[in-house]
């Protein structure tokens, strides 16, 4: 985890956080201004109590690998939608599994600008950035 002077949240399922408390600590001590914050984050819930819109401002959100075969994908989207400003940027890795993710990847498009910035076929993975479209 790279942070030098940026303020950095990491998030994760409730019972996961002991686990990546750990590794975030392992990874930056030492390594950053400000220690990256663990926080509770399941997709679609307490979102406002959690992150509240008018306090939360992020430049970027980082996802690796949060699309695949489970049922929050509406939940995962709303998410996106409330954590994202206009001018928050989404770097975002995906490996394609199912047919399930193509129509995620469609209805992310209703939302969000996208734009496929690597692709690598062998593996089935592929970097984007997105942005919230103008409303």
């Amino acid at each position: 985890m790279f942070c030098e002077g940026a303020r950095v949240i990491a998030t994760d399922l409730p019972n996961l956080l002991g686990n990546l408390q750990y590794n975030v600590s392992r990874n930056t001590k030492m390594k950053c201004k400000h220690q990256p914050e663990v926080k509770e984050l399941s997709w679609g819930i307490d979102l406002e109590k959690n992150f509240p819109r008018s306090s939360n401002h992020f430049d970027y959100i980082l996802a690796t690998d949060v699309v695949y075969s489970h049922p929050f994908l509406d939940e995962l989207l709303t998410t996106f939608d409330h954590l994202c400003k206009d001018t928050t940027i989404i770097l975002w890795v995906m490996k394609f599994r199912l047919d399930k993710e193509n129509k995620f990847v469609d209805r992310f498009q209703e939302l969000f600008e996208m734009e496929e910035i690597s692709n690598f076929p062998s593996l089935n993975i592929k970097l984007y950035k997105a942005m919230k479209k103008k409303r």
